[in-house]
């Protein structure tokens, strides 16, 4: 199952998706005939699922189970999700929680196990998952069996969060942000004047464009410059400006070519913060990548084993 995790999450799969088909596939092969899992939103001090992946129950009256939830409500659950019922024991959740209610099991009854497990990331809980009324009982060393598959679960909650970090700053700053910097240089490039924006944000002390062009993106800046001039069109680019060594900003910027003064206005908005957390999303994607090619390469090399292992064995007799 580990491995069908895995090759998902080699491909252009959503992490939500991937954990559908997981989640839908694990409450298959535990032999339970409902499961879930549940991403925890902290908010004001209470919990609840910011996203939820469930395996629905089948209600085919021909098989005794689902008669028998359709005979017997599956109390407490009315027409909200069963996940939500599982909620109240999450609040001081550290370690595996099984729970058994004789009667219901004694009587056939559906809803009468479960089994939550716990995802953390460090001391916090992001996420759980849960399987009810497996056929038979949970064996007592059933959730360190899937810790494998909760360590996967972990790496794809957490970019799920990260994508979800950076899509709420681009919706926030897409609102607020404005092109509120500007400047205009010369046919040389060097700087005429700047407004209050600009000097404030870069300071007044450079006297060319190109002085306030941190690393590489010199080329980039001036690239984009020639362009605007020879199509006379608007260019646009993300260029890194430095005021001094310490402070360096991310600026989204338009340049534009002025023929009837051969100078160019350049107008700009700050977008170091989405900047920093569009990159640090792609470094957790990038090491998202690089752990499941290990994980794939630590299982291919498990399954090689249990064969050898397995050959052996039976050589011996």
């Amino acid at each position: 199952m580990i491995g069908e995790v895995n090759k998902h999450l080699l491909s252009n799969k959503a992490p939500t998706a991937i954990l559908q088909e997981s989640i839908e596939s694990l409450v298959k092969a535990s032999n339970c005939k409902y499961g879930f899992l549940g991403i925890l939103n902290h908010q004001d001090g209470i919990k609840n699922y910011k996203y939820l992946m469930e395996k629905k129950v089948s209600f085919n009256t021909s098989n005794p189970f689902n008669k028998s939830m359709l005979d017997h409500p599956p109390l407490p659950f009315e027409d909200i999700s069963k996940a939500y019922f599982f909620l109240k024991y999450t609040e001081h959740l550290k370690q595996p929680l099984l729970r058994y209610d004789n009667d219901r099991l004694s009587r056939g009854l559906p809803w009468s196990s479960f089994l939550l497990i716990p995802i953390h990331f460090q001391d916090e809980l992001v996420g759980v998952i849960g399987l009810c009324d497996k056929k038979g009982k949970f064996e007592d060393d059933y959730a360190l069996h899937m810790q494998p598959l909760v360590d996967t679960y972990k790496l794809l909650i957490k970019q799920i969060n990260a994508e979800v970090k950076v899509a709420e700053y681009q919706e926030d700053s897409s609102s607020q942000e404005s092109f509120d910097l500007m400047t205009n240089i010369d046919e040389l490039w060097n700087i005429q004047n700047g407004n209050y924006a600009w000097e404030d944000k870069l300071g007044r002390s450079k006297k060319h464009i190109m002085d306030y062009v941190f690393g590489n993106d010199y080329e980039l800046l001036e690239e984009t410059i020639l362009k605007a001039k020879s199509t006379m069109t608007t260019q646009s680019e993300n260029i890194r400006f430095k005021r001094d060594k310490k402070r360096i900003f991310t600026l989204m910027i338009k340049v534009i070519y002025q023929s009837s003064t051969r100078s160019f206005k350049i107008i700009g908005k700050d977008i170091s913060d989405r900047f920093r957390q569009e990159s640090t999303l792609k470094k957790q994607q990038d090491r998202l990548r690089h752990t499941q090619l290990l994980l794939q390469k630590s299982n291919n090399e498990l399954d090689a084993l249990i064969y050898h292992r397995s050959h052996d064995f039976q050589n011996a007799y």
